[in-house]
């Protein structure tokens, strides 16, 4: 079967995703492949960006009728769980595309930050995170979902601090993966200064210096598979796990 012209940017919750996922369109946008909304009402109409809450079967099948029409690879960014027509696609080689994960104890910090923030704003659904315990169901979903995104194929792990700290490897990953070339320093520069990402400097494993040491052990030993699999340490760039080479060749620009 031809691929789709379509690559998935999942992240965890406060993982630095949408960085993720404006990077690769930035760079597709470099190769030459516009990255335009596709219409109706697959992708969410409050944005601007092809963010789809849902990407469960009937979200897929919509996004096969228009794939001849849009003709061009499309970043897609999502939060969704893992619904059966999507692994299936991805198993079958239909689909590819990233998952970004960050480790538990600092998504709870930024899970609070966010709830004050909204709090301060007027949010009253915000007031169910007020302490870490308050985020444990939260991450133990979050973290559910993208165990099980890793289990599929052509699906490669972005961990937040590599995101974050060591952009331009993560980037020319990505890049490898599409089977583009582009300048990946100009790509960087493009999406930090010209594009949404909610994204600030941040710090390094902020947890070791903000959160109280006995709420750091709590979510260690509640999370303890996870953090040794994913966030022991700063992680190294992973192993390739990279679909069949040129995915997109039949979508992308011919060079001369």
């Amino acid at each position: 079967m031809t691929p789709l012209p379509f690559y998935l940017s999942y992240g965890m919750p406060k993982s630095g995703s949408t960085l993720a996922f404006a990077l690769t369109a930035t760079m597709l946008e470099m190769a030459g492949v516009p990255q335009v909304k596709i219409p109706g009402d697959i992708t969410d109409p409050a944005t601007k960006i092809n963010y789809i809450n849902k990407f469960d079967g009937p979200a897929w099948l919509k996004l096969q009728a228009d794939a001849d029409t849009l003709a061009k690879p499309l970043v897609i960014k999502t939060h969704s769980g893992l619904f059966p027509r999507i692994e299936q696609a991805l198993k079958c080689g239909d689909l590819f595309g990233h998952a970004v994960c960050r480790d538990p104890r600092d998504m709870a910090l930024s899970l609070l930050d966010a709830a004050r923030e909204g709090r301060s704003w007027g949010n009253n659904q915000e007031l169910r995170y007020q302490t870490v315990a308050d985020t444990v169901k939260r991450l133990h979903a979050s973290i559910t979902t993208f165990e099980k995104w890793m289990a599929m194929p052509n699906i490669i792990p972005i961990h937040y601090e590599r995101l974050a700290f060591d952009t331009e490897s993560v980037a020319a990953e990505i890049a490898a993966q599409l089977g583009i070339t582009v300048d990946i320093p100009q790509a960087i520069v493009i999406t930090t200064r010209s594009k949404f990402t909610q994204f600030n400097s941040g710090k390094s494993q902020r947890w070791k210096t903000e959160m109280d040491p006995a709420d750091a052990r709590r979510l260690e030993v509640e999370f303890k598979d996870y953090i040794e699999t994913w966030c022991r340490e700063i992680p190294a760039a992973p192993k390739p796990r990279k679909p069949a080479p040129r995915f997109f060749a039949k979508w992308l620009p011919r060079r001369n």
